[in-house]
């Protein structure tokens, strides 16, 4: 009877220590759970005004948190990065954002895992003319297109430009170019800040631009062509031609005209020389091709004066590693029907002959 009054007593305080420990526990979690969810809805006392994180391409959040960390914008990084992912929150967005005074690190980590809304997104097309560009990008932001025009014509502004950026040498300089910079606004996706400038619309692009550039300088230093001239005729290839193998085809049409001192003769370049024009036929018009124009490769031998369009860097590289033949004209068949595809004849005769079975089929 004792012996089980013993038993009896002991697993009595086994239960008690047991109700203890998981009281403890209980406790602990509580506390843990507290002091959580204190530190990531505290207000950050440091901030005195408006904090602008700008998410870059490639960034984590551990980078961007880290970063917060380093600017003093919070000081529990382990506690941001842990609430992420948490929240299932820990994608960042590229963009600009503005992180209020008083914001906790909940309102942070919810502000960056969304899309910037201080930022907007304009897409410049491969072939768009700096005028389009210039259009695009005022309907997302509102600046005005002429502002930018006038500012991409600049020469004051240009030559600052030059000094800036190695892809920009004072060929562009030039009073009869239509806009100094065309051929030097890199077709991409941008995404600029709602309160932009011009001018830092303008360096956005560039930055681009130069970054594009250096992924072929080497191909262009080995060309025996300085880079306004790779540029120009870049332009040129790619407005004729889209597909990369006919990009290469093209071009070396073009590197035959050259050699021969035969002019270009590029349609094309009549579009750009009308600027304006209902349907891409006008620009083939016998009447169109006699118009006065530097940038008329019909009236004029060589290159145009500048660039005619915005090349992209596979243009760029598709014009210096030409395919080399013996074909000295083409035509798309863009008639009634057609299916786009590019014809090559190495006589006059033969292309004439080409043409004529392509609008009579």
């Amino acid at each position: 009877m004792k012996q089980l009054k013993e038993s009896i007593k002991k697993l009595n305080h086994l239960y008690l220590n047991k109700k203890m420990v998981l009281l403890l526990c209980l406790l602990l979690i509580i506390f843990g759970v507290g002091f959580y969810q204190f530190k990531i809805n505290k207000d950050n006392k440091s901030l005195n005004e408006p904090y602008l994180l700008s998410v870059q391409e490639g960034d984590t959040l551990g980078k961007v948190v880290d970063r917060l960390k380093e600017d003093k914008v919070i000081f529990n990084p382990r506690f941001a990065k842990m609430h992420a992912k948490l929240s299932n929150q820990s994608q960042v967005f590229v963009g600009t954002y503005e992180i209020s005074p008083n914001a906790s690190i909940v309102e942070i980590i919810e502000l960056i895992s969304k899309p910037s809304i201080m930022d907007v997104s304009v897409t410049l097309t491969e072939g768009m003319w700096a005028k389009d560009m210039a259009l695009a990008i005022e309907n997302k932001t509102g600046i005005s297109n002429d502002k930018l025009l006038k500012l991409w014509s600049d020469e004051k502004f240009v030559k600052n430009l030059i000094e800036k950026y190695e892809v920009l040498t004072k060929d562009i300089i030039n009073k009869d170019v239509k806009v100094l910079l065309e051929g030097y606004l890199y077709p991409d996706t941008y995404q600029f800040r709602y309160d932009s400038s011009p001018e830092e619309i303008t360096y956005q692009i560039l930055d681009n631009t130069e970054h594009k550039y250096l992924e072929v300088k080497d191909l262009i230093e080995k060309s025996k062509r300085s880079i306004h001239e790779v540029v120009t005729l870049s332009s040129v290839v790619m407005f004729e031609a889209s597909e990369p193998s006919d990009q290469r085809m093209v071009a070396g049409v073009f590197e035959n005209r050259l050699k021969t001192d035969m002019p270009l003769q590029s349609s094309v370049t009549v579009c750009y020389v009308l600027y304006e024009f209902e349907d891409w036929e006008e620009c083939e018009l016998y009447e169109n091709q006699l118009i006065e124009s530097p940038y008329n490769t019909y009236l004029n031998e060589g290159l145009p004066i500048g660039p005619i369009t915005n090349p992209d860097i596979k243009a760029i590289q598709n014009t210096l590693n030409y395919k080399k033949h013996d074909y000295f004209y083409f035509v798309a068949d863009v008639y009634e029907g057609g299916d786009g595809t590019v014809y090559y004849s190495k006589t006059y005769a033969e292309h004439e002959k080409k043409v004529e079975e392509l609008r009579n089929r």
